[in-house]
């Protein structure tokens, strides 16, 4: 008995790590629009200034380097558009700059980015966040689905470099992680390389299986994961 009841246990641990239940995000609220700059900024909005923190570390915190204009939905509904941001994924923080072209930090909560600049490699893409456990966590939307989207997690990794006869030095690195969720149940699988291990996403169908199967898919892969989930959506 002692030796089920282990076994149930690892296997449930097992399955909250790889199934992670979206919030409730309250959809309820209007959509409301105003001047990032005059309303927001201006009038002393949640944000701080950001100093040299990142200036002498190897690699990049962010997505991209590159300023690039965006739209943005705060938790409250008020969406700013033309805003010129950064997006930090070691901080699960957005990055803006001011009036006075000071770069600060939002604080306040971001549901939703879209990039908006057409001189940006990232132009078009969404990023979104409310997921569990880290509800800050920005993921981009490879495909909005209409039963499983497909979304990417970007993690910036810090480490802590020693320099000989020198200050010590950070260096980021970023890890890209491919995550299938579903529109239905609400649940977050992370990709795996046997698509087979994440059926439930699918709603526990065997078309899936054969058409991974049949095509050689690997579901850790983002562009062979595009192609699952582009089938799953068609039909």
């Amino acid at each position: 008995m002692r030796i089920l009841l282990t076994v149930l246990y690892v296997f449930g641990v097992l399955m909250s790590l790889n199934a992670q239940s979206n919030t409730d995000l309250n959809d309820s609220l209007p959509i409301t629009t105003g001047d990032f700059q005059e309303e927001y900024v201006a009038s002393g909005g949640y944000s701080r200034v950001v100093q040299n923190e990142f200036k002498n570390a190897d690699g990049s915190p962010f997505i991209t380097e590159e300023w690039m204009k965006a739209r943005i939905r705060l938790d409250n509904n008020r969406v700013y558009e033309n805003v010129t941001v950064r997006v930090n994924v070691y901080d699960n923080k957005i990055h803006f700059r001011d009036g006075e072209g000071k770069e600060r930090m939002l604080l306040s909560k971001v549901r939703e980015i879209e990039i908006k600049d057409p001189a940006s490699p990232y132009n078009g893409n969404i990023f979104i966040s409310g997921f569990t456990p880290n509800k800050d966590v920005f993921f981009r939307v490879l495909v909005d689905g209409s039963k499983v989207r497909l979304l990417e997690k970007f993690t910036a990794r810090k480490t802590d470099v020693k320099v000989f006869n020198g200050e010590p030095k950070m260096q980021f690195d970023v890890d890209k992680e491919v995550y299938f969720y579903s529109v239905s149940v609400k649940n977050m699988y992370k990709g795996t390389k046997k698509c087979s291990m994440i059926l439930d996403v699918f709603g526990n169908d065997k078309k899936m299986t054969d058409y991974s199967y049949l095509n050689g898919l690997r579901c850790h892969k983002k562009e062979e994961a595009i192609k699952l989930v582009e089938y799953y959506n068609s039909y």
